[in-house]
């Protein structure tokens, strides 16, 4: 069948059917981008088809891509030489083939400002996809990162970045801001800003009307780019597991974990010993790997730690198996009598610089840390802050009073504490609901 050298928009369809053979369909773009060059002739279309196809394509490939044959033989040939020059082989052109739009001076500034920007070669192989972005659009892009604070090395651990719109990204960047997320959350989640602005919005709405906190959310970000629905079918499985509200929302990334997988996991916790309230309390057991938990166990049994100790106190499994038996030792350096910690095994979670601070003060005011280890959990300035408040609202200590009283005073606040050490460990707030509990045992004391 033969065809005018002249192709129109109906012509161009008949030649392109009986050409390719199979169905497709021809976009309003690919009849312009075929049509507007007036070297194109029925001809030149059939040249670029053939080589196409013996460059990898397949007729299917084609039919998705239509407008590669309007580019020209002579610049499908160049294109691809200069690309193979770039380090860029025929099967990383299959997967993005618009890349074969784009002139050897388009390819090579573009290629150029990426290096310039601190692109290393590979990183750009890997993300081919950015070439056909161009230099004046990726320098807009940058100017625009960089004006809300990502660094450029950042920028380049990010490339994709670079093919979003800088508008599009605004508009993002501007609406998260207004959802309560910080610029400094915003940058560790960059990629939130190449999503449908409305789709994120839609998706927070809905995870605000399951109950989710904004807060929350925000140290989650990527909840925002998952499916709703199945968000919201994973919660309410997770309710009806036993889970509260609140134990959801302080570990939000169970929503998006596999539910089968937890479900076996909870069934495993069970027969491991675990109570199911103990589970459902500490939710990060459901994500864990059954391996992984075994492993952990077996660490703290080889400490001679019970296994009823460890089931009571399950943020033991949260450490690194590798850490555990780091820590126990650094509480024994601590000294801490190894027994007493291999009955009180929730010390090995204790910040070792807290415990060693704490143990002096203690020691310091004669008391005991085996009467509760919860002594040790605390930092030596928040026990001085307790001791203050003591001194102040029950024992008149002030600037006027004089070195040898202001002493006779701190002295009577250690030993009432050698009596009554929950003072230590309960926050300022709890004394002050109890001050008049305290002030009648003070009073036992000391009128």
């Amino acid at each position: 069948m033969k065809y005018d050298l002249n192709l129109n928009k109906s012509s161009l369809d008949l030649f392109l059917l009986d050409l390719i053979g199979s169905d497709f369909k021809l976009t309003d773009f690919d009849t312009n981008f075929i049509l507007n060059s007036p070297k194109n002739t029925p001809e030149t279309i059939k040249q670029s088809y053939s080589y196409l196809i013996k460059k990898g394509f397949s007729e299917e490939k084609i039919s998705s891509n239509i407008y590669l044959l309007g580019i020209g033989i002579e610049n499908l040939i160049q294109n691809y030489l200069n690309l193979e020059q770039k380090g860029i082989s025929e099967q990383e052109v299959l997967k993005n083939p618009r890349i074969l739009t784009r002139s050897r001076n388009f390819i090579n500034e573009t290629y150029d400002t990426l290096i310039k920007l601190g692109f290393k070669d590979e990183k750009i192989l890997q993300n081919r996809n950015i070439l056909v972005a161009g230099s004046k659009f990726i320098k807009e892009n940058c100017l625009f990162l960089s004006s809300i604070g990502v660094s450029y090395r950042k920028i380049t651990s990010h490339p994709n970045m670079l093919i979003t719109s800088s508008k599009k990204m605004e508009k993002n960047y501007d609406l998260l801001s207004s959802l309560g997320f910080n610029s400094k959350r915003i940058i560790k989640s960059l990629p939130l800003l190449t999503y449908n602005s409305q789709t994120l919005l839609e998706n927070y709405q809905k995870l605000i009307n399951l109950g989710l906190k904004k807060e929350k959310i925000s140290l989650h970000s990527n909840i925002l780019t998952l499916n709703p629905e199945k968000i919201k079918s994973n919660y309410q499985k997770l309710i009806q597991m036993g889970l509260k509200q609140n134990e959801i929302n302080n570990n939000i990334s169970i929503l998006y974990r596999n539910l089968d997988s937890m479900e076996k996991n909870y069934s495993f916790l069970i027969s491991f010993g675990f109570d199911s309230k103990k589970i459902i309390k500490n939710s990060f057991l459901l994500t864990s790997n059954q391996k992984t938990i075994e492993d952990k166990f077996d660490n703290l049994i080889s400490l001679n730690i019970n296994k009823e100790k460890i089931l009571l106190s399950p943020l033991l499994l949260k450490l690194k198996k590798e850490s555990i038996k780091r820590k126990y030792d650094c509480v024994i350096s601590c000294g801490v009598d190894e027994e007493y910690l291999q009955e009180n095994p929730k010390l090995i979670l204790i910040n070792e610089n807290t415990m060693k601070e704490s143990i002096y003060f203690l020691n310091k005011i004669g008391l005991d840390y085996k009467k509760n280890f919860m002594l040790l959990q605390t930092s030596r300035e928040n026990k001085r802050d307790k001791m203050k408040w003591l001194l102040e609202e029950f024992f008149d200590y002030n600037s006027d009073n004089s070195f040898t009283e202001k002493k006779e005073k701190v002295r009577k606040v250690y030993s009432f504490l050698a009596n009554n050490y929950r003072c230590l460990t309960d926050s300022i707030s709890s004394m002050k609901d109890k001050k008049d509990v305290l002030r009648s045992k003070i009073d036992v004391l000391y009128k």
